[in-house]
């Protein structure tokens, strides 16, 4: 996890009402606008402290909601990857889950979420299984 957050996150902090926060908590509710989309998007992310002061049970995670402000549409791939910049160095990993059909839990939707487990590394995949690692002469990549 970036910390101190970047000050474009905490420009963006929700400092009044319901999920008011200050600077100095590693958890928050963010509005800020996406350089790519220009789209406003409401990010809630929530780390380790927030995790033990709420007395959550289990290993602790750290979890950012990214939704669109004021649309029921989700996010793109490019709004959710520049959200998680904001919050974790390029070289964490991070995951999505598709949980089990009994298991979903769906507050708002069009909100996609990105997890990271604060003590523990996620298993990757070996890079081949996603594509070729390179490209062959004269191909073009994306």
């Amino acid at each position: 996890m970036r910390y101190p957050f970047p000050e474009i996150v905490e420009a963006g902090r929700d400092r009044v009402g319901r999920y008011a926060t200050r600077k100095s908590q590693q958890w928050g509710r963010f509005l800020i606008r996406c350089p790519q989309s220009r789209r406003q998007l409401v990010l809630l992310f929530s780390g380790e402290m927030n995790w033990i002061n709420e007395g959550r049970q289990g290993p602790a995670w750290e979890h950012l909601s990214i939704s669109v402000a004021g649309q029921l549409c989700t996010p793109t791939w490019e709004e959710m990857t520049w959200a998680a910049s904001l919050f974790w160095d390029d070289e964490e990993v991070l995951v999505q889950y598709r949980p089990a059909k009994s298991e979903y839990v769906n507050c708002h939707p069009g909100t996609l979420h990105w997890f990271r487990p604060c003590n523990g590394k996620l298993p990757m995949p070996p890079a081949e299984t996603v594509g070729p690692l390179r490209l062959p002469d004269g191909a073009h990549g994306p």
